[in-house]
């Protein structure tokens, strides 16, 4: 039966060029896609390498300073790389977070997180400027990716490929002859079908082997792409079955499948995009950046005893060292101190950002299970290794490594001693600590997708042996 209908499939396809038009328009939009999201990641790499040049550039200029027994250049003498203060502007240290090799297939869905930051007691992960500044290709996102042209684009070939199952031989009475010589014509309607899904899976397949070789990622990776795609594909194999069980006519088997793709591709995913977006607290941004603002502003006003007691209590063991005990506290002494407590409230308002993430992620986790496109965008953004987890990720890298710099900077300072090249290497060492995001977790998407496409094809299965057939 699956031969016979391998065979008419084949005919038909032959016959028909519009079918093979539109395969065309599916692989060539593929194609395209993937040439963007190449084009995407190039420039992702392109700024961690421009990130690290720049880190290279101003680590050469203080080590030329150290190997000519200068404490900085010629024309600016109060920069005196031996304090603290100034080995920590001018390390130029960067944070990045190099792409991952299959980035480009959700190359319209880049996270707010930046790709590489400047490294100092002033970093701050959620200034949304300074983003801008260092990751220029931030505003000029690609919006079309692998993601959009296979959440719409593959309904669209299954219901090509599979156009009249079911419809068309009870329009035309060949379900009489079939089922004379069958004894029931349901089971070359399911046979169809699943040469059509099988066909439409080859033709996904072979754009996810382009993507795999122009990616090369690694095993886990692949199979996880290969997994999403095909499943997806086979999802609307089931929907192209199901809606072509019972229509007596070509229109009601293409009206019914456009509905479904209507819903599952356009409306559910945009309402539970504005769904998502309500979660949101309206003060996550703006009301939180000015809060965190003033409360900035008031710290240069404490007095020395204020700035020792909150020096206390966030860096208490840097608090204790005798350079910050002087009834008057001098300014190379008072500066370190207020980055500290500025930096506080950044990490503070960090931590806060942090659990409204968490609290939004798990009131829209659920959305996994409400579309099969939501399912196959969530996968695919998982495996580009962007999205709001991985951001939530990368700012916490960047917290914590602030956090660190500015412990070696109060601790220097507080110590009153020059500093060397030594010190400045180590200093370097340190700070290398390279961004290791979490393995991608991709489990759900597929669960979804499995679970769609297990539905789709059990309705299809009993709306065809309980037709008249």
């Amino acid at each position: 039966m699956i031969g016979a209908a391998f065979q008419h499939q084949l005919r038909m396809t032959r016959r028909s060029p519009a079918v093979l038009l539109i395969i065309g328009l599916f692989v060539g939009a593929s194609l395209y896609a993937l040439a963007v999201g190449q084009r995407s990641h190039g420039e992702w790499v392109a700024a961690v390498q421009s990130a690290k040049q720049e880190e290279a550039k101003a680590v050469a200029e203080v080590r030329g300073w150290f190997e000519r027994g200068q404490k900085g250049p010629e024309d600016q003498d109060w920069i005196d790389i031996t304090q603290p203060a100034w080995q920590d502007v001018r390390a130029g240290t960067r944070l990045v977070r190099h792409p991952a090799p299959l980035a480009g297939i959700a190359a319209g869905a880049v996270d707010e997180a930046p790709v590489a930051i400047k490294l100092d007691r002033w970093a701050n992960p959620s200034n949304a400027e300074g983003v801008r500044i260092e990751n220029p290709e931030f505003s000029r996102a690609a919006s079309l990716d692998l993601v959009f042209v296979f959440v719409l684009f593959i309904p669209i070939l299954v219901g090509i490929l599979g156009l009249g199952i079911g419809s068309w031989e009870r329009e035309h009475a060949v379900d009489r002859a079939v089922a004379v010589q069958a004894g029931r014509a349901g089971f070359w309607f399911v046979a169809r079908t699943v040469v059509v899904t099988g066909i439409a899976a080859t033709v996904v397949v072979a754009v996810c082997g382009a993507c795999v070789g122009g990616a090369r990622p690694d095993l886990e990776s692949t199979a996880g792409l290969v997994g999403l795609a095909v499943l997806y594909t086979v999802f609307w194999g089931g929907v192209s079955l199901a809606t072509g069980a019972t229509a007596s006519r070509l229109q009601d088997g293409a009206f019914s499948y456009g509905l479904v793709w209507a819903l599952l591709c356009v409306v559910l995913p945009a309402a539970m995009s504005e769904w998502a977006l309500a979660q949101v607290s309206a003060e996550y941004a703006v009301d939180r950046s000015m809060s965190v603002r003033t409360q900035q502003y008031a710290i240069f006003k404490l007095e020395p005893d204020e700035l020792r007691a909150r020096l206390r209590g966030t860096f208490p063991a840097a608090a204790g060292l005798p350079a910050f005990q002087a009834d008057d506290l001098p300014r190379p002494i008072r500066d370190p101190i207020f980055a500290g407590l500025t930096f506080a409230l950044v990490e503070e308002s960090h931590e806060a950002q942090m659990a409204r993430e968490a609290e939004t992620a798990r009131a829209i986790a659920w959305t996994v299970w409400a579309s099969p496109a939501i399912a196959l965008a969530q996968g695919f953004e998982g495996l580009a290794g962007v999205g709001q987890e991985v951001a939530v990720a990368f700012r916490g890298h960047v917290i914590r490594s602030t956090r660190q710099r500015i412990t070696w900077l109060l601790e220097e300072t507080g110590s009153q001693r020059e500093l060397g090249v030594a010190d400045f290497e180590a200093l370097l060492r340190e700070s290398s600590m390279p961004f290791v995001p979490d393995a991608v977790r991709i489990g759900t998407p597929l669960r979804s997708l499995g679970m769609w496409a297990l539905a789709a094809w059990a309705l299809g299965m009993v709306l065809i042996w309980r037709s008249d057939l």
